[in-house]
């Protein structure tokens, strides 16, 4: 997938917010949005990924250390 692809398919989400809720996110459609972005780390290969109730995704990159 392009660069390009990549923004249109996340701007295709529908992750408006709702201020009156008070909780975070704000909307079942924000954490289906970050589901997403949790299936894309696990497809890129990185490692550690978590993702919490409020919606908040992580993990760990893995690179090799250059021999100099």
């Amino acid at each position: 997938m392009t660069l390009l692809e990549r923004f249109f398919k996340y701007v295709s989400f529908d992750t408006q917010s709702d201020e009156l809720t008070g909780i975070t996110p704000s909307t079942p459609k924000q954490m289906i949005f970050a589901e997403y972005l949790k299936s894309e780390l696990e497809s890129m290969g990185l490692e550690e990924i978590t993702l919490d109730e409020h919606g908040n995704a992580s993990s760990t990159v893995i690179h090799p250390v250059r021999k100099q």
